[in-house]
């Protein structure tokens, strides 16, 4: 506890006397030294040493009022290569103490000796006994010591002037008022000798001798007491010290504080009004624009690479061995096909796992196809469906139609098995309007079996809807008018063109469920319960719970003719067969289905392609493998592009060195026919993982046209999937002597209506809903997905869709005759791979994303306004939630537009930004869209269901219309109004408000996500204001570069209403001193610098990492899917760190 003598009066000279209490230091046999110097009477303040002042040698006394720091010695230990007695020899009559009046720190004053030699070092040595030493009164003092102390605010450079004896001394004092020391000339430094001054060649060894020492009533100085020493005071209340000591060190801090502030504020006045007329700096050059210019340019020539390795004819070769073969999902033969593709992703060295699921799937009895058949009033029999598809052609597609009698049989999965006979009504498309035409006709479904039109909406949903309405069963067929236009024209189809033939039929799911029934919100394991039953998803409409077929037009203008009620009068229910289309029939036909489920094993097939630096970011490339039949065109188109995409890849690698930043991962997923079921099990499982670690997921069923491109994605992706389209060729000859020279092009000129309004670089683009595998990801775990096709112009519609002619003959000759229309598909999802996997800040926008939310808001207003959901609410009721939704998308759209604006300045150069906040940015862009999961679901009955936005439709799934949280329920009270059963109304209506609640905290979840990205801006306008640049744009308008800060300063405000305008202002301050402050930047960025190289450490840390030379394939790494191995192979090239081929230096820096 240290203690000023000074705030003491001492008590007389007897009671003084007695020893004083100080703590004791172990320490022992230390040796200091300590030199002092003299004749000089300059202060050098930079300087490490006091230089020693002069005076008259008279008597100095030290008023009660002086407050100074007195300056003290430093005693630093040092050896001894002399002994004392020849180095410092003693003044005659000076006594040499071995102790010293108790080991406080004793600020004294040290006597001058001008005979003595001119450098010593005196060694005070420890010794175990007390020795008391008596001090006399009198002498004089010949010192200038008062003169230092006059100036209060004088501080002497550490580490001068501070003696410590760290042992037990004690003695006894006399104590005149004041210090009466003779020959006190110097107050010296203790600077170790190198730091002397060579001009200092007088330097003095002093000893303590009794009469150097009085003790004054009144001394400012520091002394190190117990509190036991205070019963040796008096004049202080007991605690008055320490409540004073913590009033003065409030105050203290107060005043500094205030001080700060009013200078930063002077700054910042000072620095907004000086004109801008110096010249602007040259501009350093940061890591970020190194990596950043670097990785343009190496990505543009690894775009290229990769652009060029790929050849069509490996495409073509994969899809011949895949469909050699019918391979449905659960079937031993598809399960060859998927240990097929383990082994090409083990060969071409990619880290490789499988996950296998045992799942409830559904089969027909091959034997025993379904039919349709009529027995008239006379009991003539005909079969009006025999529940076969033809065999066309002949030679080699004869041979591939005909190997395998079970591609001729027509069935539907999960139908209900059975026989049901009843009269038709015709449904059209079977969507819920066309089930509400009916039902408004007093058409009633109530055993009757419906005929309808494959179209408009998933085959699941129209039986569903039948079903719900009472049908006995439902046959689904293929009108002429979506699957063969041409055909009155010139009665060609397949195989003269890709036109579906009369007995074509399509084959499908009608589960009403993604994954395995039995295992909801859980992985098809052997650990798990199977907690679902067939029976209890056939009672919730899950499954069918009536018998359903396909059949072909050919099939079905028999049953419309059979059919003798009332004419069609809608024109949109009519097709193109040449009969005359009703809507009931007397005749009463007959379904006979034969079908049943059993549990099989599936096996999906992951193969990843590590990255260099942020190995735990995925980017995922997947499709399908199973078919409902020989499948070349689906899945076996996309399945062969994906395994040339993984060669192409790894390939391009090993001969460049390049590997790119994060990890490309490779799925092949299996029984997604039967309803998506080998992806949902395997988000299931791996939920946890998925969020953390997958940036995308890129999907691509099949391609099956040559003109135009297909797409299905949220609003991030837009402008990264043109960018890609831009890069690659067209492959159709015909289109590319129109002037259609890349997909780009061909995309833009057959679908030019693009999502965003005003925005015409943008194609068309449609909401991800549902159909395949990346439906899961999207609407369960909130990543951002794509689902790429190509179609054929001018009907873009995939006639020969789940038939039994997709055959390689057919892919060969109807859809890729040129062998480039795979590859350049192929080349687009790669290179759209590459850009997000290897790009420094992730190629996403969340501005077209605000947008789109607006533009989904004023749509569903409409229908919701329709539904007269506004009037069952309450006019001001809904008014107020549509407002706050609203107001929420309103600063969603402010923070998109400031953040983007500042992203998009990094992304192309013009702002440079330090490791740890390119990581920010990527996180903020990586949860965008999972601020969009409702964890509970959208509501009870589709709890499977959780992305806000973006969830299918309950009605229309294919369709991808938004916002099902509130116009699922919407649409259900519509149903129950209509019905009449105002109980079962006022149920969904209170699900429909539920829904704008929940639909809200998602957009402000959003909000909250890119708050974090505002500071990051605040940053970035920093660097806008000291950019030197004389004029600058804000968002468009010419602002002078002076006052661009205070301008986007407004905006953020603006856009951020809910924070304190002074916490803005208060980081504009903090940038400024930032900017300007270059010793805090370089301190800032050395931090950095370091941290980002302990977070690769931190990653590679539990994770096998072998040698640059070893034979260790990463195929053969079964079991690290869920680590982050580094692991190198040496089938596609070692990564060589110290290769700025391979972006060895890139690495070394960021680790």
């Amino acid at each position: 506890m240290n203690s000023r003598v000074s705030e003491y009066e001492f008590l007389d000279s007897t009671s003084y006397k007695k020893d004083l209490l100080i703590e004791e230091d172990n320490n022992t046999d230390i040796n200091y030294y300590y030199d002092v110097y003299n004749n000089k009477n300059v202060i050098h303040p930079n300087d490490n040493y006091l230089n020693t002042y002069s005076t008259p040698n008279t008597l100095k006394k030290f008023p009660i009022s002086h407050s100074f720091y007195t300056p003290t010695i430093t005693l630093s230990k040092v050896p001894i290569h002399k002994s004392e007695s020849e180095r410092c020899p003693m003044k005659e009559g000076y006594q040499q103490l071995s102790t010293l009046p108790t080991p406080y720190n004793y600020h004294g004053i040290l006597n001058q000796d001008k005979t003595s030699p001119s450098t010593c070092r005196t060694t005070i040595s420890s010794q175990s006994s007390s020795l008391r030493s008596s001090l006399n009164d009198g002498g004089n003092v010949n010192s200038d010591y008062s003169n230092v102390t006059r100036n209060k605010n004088y501080k002497i450079p550490s580490p001068v002037n501070e003696m410590k004896f760290n042992n037990t001394l004690s003695g006894k004092f006399n104590s005149p008022n004041y210090i009466d020391s003779n020959n006190l000339e110097s107050v010296g430094s203790t600077n170790d000798d190198k730091n002397t001054p060579k001009s200092n060649s007088h330097l003095k060894y002093y000893t303590f001798s009794n009469e150097d020492f009085t003790f004054p009533k009144k001394f400012n100085t520091m002394v190190k007491v117990k509190p036991e020493n205070d019963k040796y005071f008096y004049g202080d209340p007991k605690g008055e010290r320490k409540k004073r000591r913590l009033m003065f060190t409030g105050i203290f801090f107060g005043i500094i504080s205030t001080i700060l502030a009013i200078c930063l504020m002077a700054a910042l006045i000072i620095v907004a009004t000086q004109k801008n007329t110096s010249t602007p700096e040259k501009k350093n050059i940061d890591i970020f624009s190194v990596l950043l210019h670097e990785d343009i340019k190496r990505g543009n020539d690894i775009g290229g690479d990769l652009l060029k390795e790929w050849d069509g004819e490996n495409i073509k070769n994969s899809i011949r061995w895949l469909s050699e073969k019918i391979h449905v999902a659960g079937t031993d033969n598809n399960m060859a096909i998927m240990n097929h593709i383990e082994k090409e992703f083990t060969n071409l060295g990619l880290e490789v796992t499988s996950t296998v699921y045992d799942v409830l799937l559904d089969y027909p009895n091959y034997n025993k196809p379904n039919t349709i058949s009529y027995c008239d009033k006379k009991n003539n029999c005909e079969v009006l469906s025999n529940g076969v598809s033809d065999v066309l052609g002949s030679g080699e597609l004869a041979s591939q139609l005909d190997d395998d009698y079970r591609s001729k049989v027509q069935w539907l999965a999960y139908a209900k098995n059975g026989t049901v006979t009843g009269s038709v009504v015709y449904a059209n498309y079977g969507k819920l309007d066309d089930y509400e035409v009916l039902d408004r006709r007093n058409i009633s479904l109530k055993d009757k079996i419906v005929l309808v039109r494959y179209g408009g909406n998933f085959r699941a949903d129209k039986v569903n809807m039948a079903g719900v309405r009472g049908a006995k069963g439902v046959i689904i067929y293929s009108d002429p008018h979506e699957y063969a236009p041409l055909l009155k024209k010139d009665n060609e189809t397949f195989p003269h063109n890709i036109y579906l033939p009369n007995h074509g039929a399509q084959r499908g799911t009608l589960l009403k469920f993604d994954g395995d029934p039995l295992t909801p919100y859980f992985p098809s394991k052997d650990y798990v319960m199977r907690t679902g039953t067939e029976e209890e998803m056939r009672k919730q409409n899950l499954m069918p719970s009536i018998p359903a077929t396909p059949i072909g037009y050919g099939d079905a203008i028999k049953i419309f003719n059979l059919m003798d009620g009332p004419e069609v009068d809608i024109d949109t229910w009519n097709g193109s067969l040449d009969t005359v289309y009703r809507f009931t029939g007397s005749a009463q036909i007959t379904l006979d289905v034969h079908s049943g489920t059993v549990r099989r094993q599936i096996k999906n097939v992951i193969g990843r392609f590590v990255g260099s630096e942020e190995p735990d970011k995925w980017v995922m490339l997947g499709n399908h493998v199973d078919a409902w039949v020989k499948g070349s065109i689906d899945p076996n188109s996309g399945t062969g592009t994906l395994l040339e995409a993984a060669r192409v890849l790894t390939k391009v690698s090993k001969s460049t060195g390049w590997v790119p930043r994060r990890s490309i991962v490779f799925c092949a997923w299996d029984a997604e026919e039967y309803g998506l079921i080998g992806s949902t099990e395997f988000v299931e499982e791996y939920m946890k993982l998925l969020q953390n670690k997958a940036l995308v997921y890129l999907n691509v069923d099949n391609i099956n046209g040559n003109n135009t491109l297909l797409v299905k994605t949220v609003p991030l992706l837009y402008r990264s999937i043109v960018d890609a389209a831009k890069k690659v060729p067209h492959p159709n000859p015909d289109d590319v002597k129109q002037g259609l020279l890349t997909l780009y092009d061909g995309w833009r000129y057959y679908n030019p209506k693009g999502p965003l309004s005003g925005d015409i670089s943008i194609p068309e683009v449609r909401n991800p809903g549902s159909g395949s595998d990346f439906q899961r990801f999207i609407s369960y775990i909130g990543i951002p997905v794509l689902d790429l096709k190509m179609q054929g112009a001018p009907f873009m519609n995939y006639m020969l869709y789940h038939s039994m002619y997709e055959v390689p003959w057919t892919t060969e000759n109807l859809i890729d005759p040129t062998g480039k229309v795979f590859s350049s598909l192929g080349s687009m999802w790669l290179e759209l791979s590459r850009n997000i996997a290897d790009s420094l800040i992730i190629p996403y926008n969340i501005e077209d994303y605000a947008i789109k939310l607006d533009d989904f808001i004023g749509q569903m207003d409409v229908i919701l306004k329709t539904y007269e959901i506004n009037k069952a609410m309450g006019d001001d009721n809904y008014s107020e939630k549509m407002k706050y939704l609203k107001d929420a998308v309103r600063r969603f759209n402010g923070k998109a537009i400031l953040l983007q604006t500042q992203i998009e300045e990094v992304r192309n150069g013009n702002r440079g930004v330090t490791i740890i906040q390119q990581r920010l940015i990527n996180n903020i862009l990586q949860n965008i869209e999972k601020s969009f999961i409702i964890e509970q679901g959208i509501y009870p009955e589709r709890a499977l269901y959780r992305h806000a936005v973006f969830a299918p439709n309950q009605h229309d799934s294919y369709s991808g219309k938004v916002f099902s949280i509130i116009l699922d329920p919407a649409t259900e009270y519509r149903n129950y109004i209509n019905i009449g059963d105002k109980k079962e109304a006022e149920r969904w209506l209170k699900v429909v408000e539920l829904g704008f609640t929940k639909l809200q905290y998602a957009i402000e979840s959003a909000i909250l996500t890119m708050d974090i990205g505002v500071l990051f801006a605040l940053k970035v306008l920093m660097n806008n204001y000291f950019g030197g640049e004389e004029r600058q744009f804000f968002m468009g308008i010419p602002v002078p570069g002076k006052y661009s800060c205070w301008a986007e300063l407004i905006a953020i405000q603006m856009a951020t209403p809910n924070a304190s305008f002074v916490g803005h202002l208060s980081g504009i301050i903090v940038g400024l001193i930032y900017m300007e402050t270059g010793i805090l930047r370089k301190i800032v960025s050395t931090i950095e610098m370091f941290l980002s190289g302990l977070l690769p450490r931190f990653e590679e840390s539990g994770t096998y990492r072998e040698d640059a030379g070893s034979n260790f394939s990463r195929g053969n790494n079964r079991n690290n899917f869920s680590s982050d191995s580094h692991s190198t192979n040496n089938t596609y090239g070692f990564r060589d760190y110290g290769s700025e081929r391979s972006y060895g230096w890139r690495h070394d820096i960021y680790s």
